[in-house]
């Protein structure tokens, strides 16, 4: 008898080396949005998936969410924050009170179609490199991500997870969680270039379809500056020289613009006073990537590459920097001369 054999089989499995199933545990984060959290609760219970659980946190809202979710969902795990913390801090809070294979992240004002944690789960187990599982999402009748894909059903690798999507737990575990610093926008693209820096891929499904309804609500004010600032710190933290240089005068550009489209002349003084702390912070969090996964980034978000193409040559289509600010240039000069 083999003993070393018996004994790894009598261990306890972890990942999806032997696993028909990954236990995926579904995070919804919420604030004042009770009456489309309601749907969105009931579209994840509806799932002809089994394995997985449901934990809600609450982003400290004042409607009656608290009292919604415990009159009507009172066997659901729940956690109350005392405070707004901001999207990506509550969904770290959600990936640190559960313990499954896989997150899966939902929008509070978003709804699933039955079988997309059944589809999450086949494409994870298909594709064991495969950090992230993107969906698809229908919002007013229109397709927000890839539409041509999502329209044919067209499984593509993309360039950064977004929206209603799934997470393999062990990437977390290596790349580190959202950033804590991040209160609104960016998060899901400073993640996507640990991920993949990290040798891993990000898979859009079209065949899990999940539908955003945008609650009618007032939004943050300056939510947009809030997402420009963070696109801002991403790249400073990841991009190499002479990188680093080219992306901080093209997004500060784009930072400037939409503070002086936004705030008053009081609000923008102090916004730009409090820049050079911004800056200085932010570079002191500078972690090296290497150019190459910024170029494969541009060639996954321009093209349409198929999980049957060869990932590898992808990543080697592009030769050099230069070339490859040339290509970024042209494609940005392309997209304003549309507008």
């Amino acid at each position: 008898m083999d003993i070393n054999a018996t004994i790894r089989y009598l261990l306890p499995k972890r990942g999806n080396d032997l696993k028909k199933n990954l236990f995926i545990n579904v995070v919804v984060v919420t604030r004042n949005r009770s009456k489309y959290l309601i749907n969105c609760i009931n579209s994840i219970i509806n799932q002809s998936y089994h394995d997985y659980d449901i934990t809600i946190i609450d982003n400290d809202s004042d409607d009656d969410t608290k009292k919604i979710l415990n009159e009507r969902f009172p066997n659901l795990k729940k956690i109350y924050l005392n405070s707004n913390i901001g999207c990506p801090s509550a969904r770290n809070i959600g990936i640190e009170n559960t313990s499954g294979d896989v997150l899966f992240f939902v929008d509070d004002d978003g709804e699933l179609e039955s079988n997309v944690l059944k589809i999450v789960n086949k494409t994870m187990i298909d594709n064991p490199n495969c950090a992230s599982v993107v969906c698809a999402i229908k919002e007013n009748g229109k397709w927000l991500i890839r539409d041509k894909e999502s329209e044919i059903k067209k499984i593509v690798y993309l360039d950064k997870f977004k929206g209603q999507c799934a997470i393999r737990r062990k990437v977390i575990s290596e790349i580190g969680l959202y950033p804590e610093d991040f209160f609104y926008g960016g998060e899901e693209l400073d993640m996507s270039i640990r991920i993949l820096a990290n040798n891993y891929r990000i898979i859009f499904n079209p065949n899990a379809v999940t539908y955003h309804y945008r609650a009618n609500q007032a939004r943050l004010v300056n939510e947009k500056i809030l997402r420009e600032k963070n696109l801002l710190a991403v790249y400073i933290k990841y991009a190499p020289f002479p990188l680093v240089v080219v992306f901080f005068i093209d997004k500060f550009i784009d930072y400037i613009v939409t503070c002086i489209k936004i705030f008053k002349l009081k609000s923008l003084i102090s916004e730009l006073l409090n820049l050079p702390n911004f800056i200085k912070n932010t570079f002191s969090q500078r972690k090296y990537v290497n150019w190459r996964i910024f170029s494969t980034q541009f060639l996954l978000e321009t093209n349409s590459i198929s999980l049957e193409q060869d990932y590898e040559l992808i990543k080697n289509k592009i030769s050099c920097v230069s070339e490859y600010l040339f290509l970024r240039f042209l494609y940005k000069f392309k997209k304003i001369s549309k507008k």
